[in-house]
């Protein structure tokens, strides 16, 4: 007892010469993806750094995105070997007939990479500057195959084991008119997400999200954070899960 007394203070007093930086909340973003370009209000950390203090961060954030309309549902497309369904550019168009009545038809199945370069400096005791360098691509991305995996445990979400996995496929149609479709890799997708209320989808709709983490001073200087995001609602209209890491350093 007296050893173990004896190593706890001297871990102690260790931690009491270099006191840990205070992160505060973690800059968590809507995952849906027509608000992943915005500059929607991010919670920081609102103690000022001090003047002529340094504070570097460098975030990724991977966020997989599959929704699409209800009436899709009801819909039958090509499928591969493994019987797995292909929404095609083909498909859309010999079915637009079909929908002229829809306002809004979607399909989103993607992946959203978001890099993001943070800077703040003291310019005072009590005003600091920020500036923000964001990297944003559009891919098939690789959470597909853990999503299902997750599903499989009781947490079914229609479709998503019907679709290829990590594949990218946007489709947007207007009252039987394919207004934009894209199968290929963007880089940079620039797009308002502040929708009105429409028939056919919930894009306007409130979502309740959850953004669990851990912040590990790897060293006095240097924070590393990982957080896991996940939608609760499920409304159709944020990403279904995301995964993310950060790399902070404090001089």
């Amino acid at each position: 007892m007296r050893r173990a007394a004896l190593v706890f203070l001297t871990v102690l007093g260790l931690a009491a010469e270099e006191p840990l930086h205070e992160m505060g909340p973690f800059p968590t973003r809507e995952m849906f993806p027509l608000y992943l370009p915005t500059l929607a209000y991010q919670p920081v950390d609102p103690v000022p750094l001090g003047r002529g203090h340094w504070r570097w961060a460098l975030n990724w954030m991977e966020a997989n995105t599959f929704q699409f309309s209800d009436i899709l549902a009801q819909e039958s497309a090509m499928k591969d070997a493994t019987g797995r369904l292909i929404i095609t550019r083909a498909f859309v168009q010999a079915n637009l007939a079909k929908w002229k009545d829809v306002p809004v038809l979607y399909f989103f199945d993607e992946e959203i990479a978001r890099f993001e370069l943070q800077g703040r400096f003291g310019l005072s005791d009590n005003t600091d500057l920020w500036f923000f360098l964001p990297v944003q691509n559009h891919t098939g991305g690789f959470l597909d195959p853990l999503i299902e995996g997750f599903h499989k445990l009781g947490f079914e979400q229609f479709g998503r084991d019907r679709v290829l996995q990590n594949q990218v496929t946007l489709v947007v149609a207007q009252y039987g008119k394919l207004v934009f479709y894209n199968d290929q890799r963007i880089l940079g997708y620039w797009q308002s997400g502040y929708l009105h209320p429409r028939p056919y989808q919930e894009f306007d709709r409130p979502s309740l999200q959850h953004d669990l983490g851990v912040y590990w001073h790897w060293t006095p200087h240097t924070t590393l954070t990982f957080h896991y995001l996940n939608n609760i609602t499920h409304n159709g209209n944020t990403a279904d899960m995301g995964l993310g890491a950060s790399l902070t350093a404090h001089f």
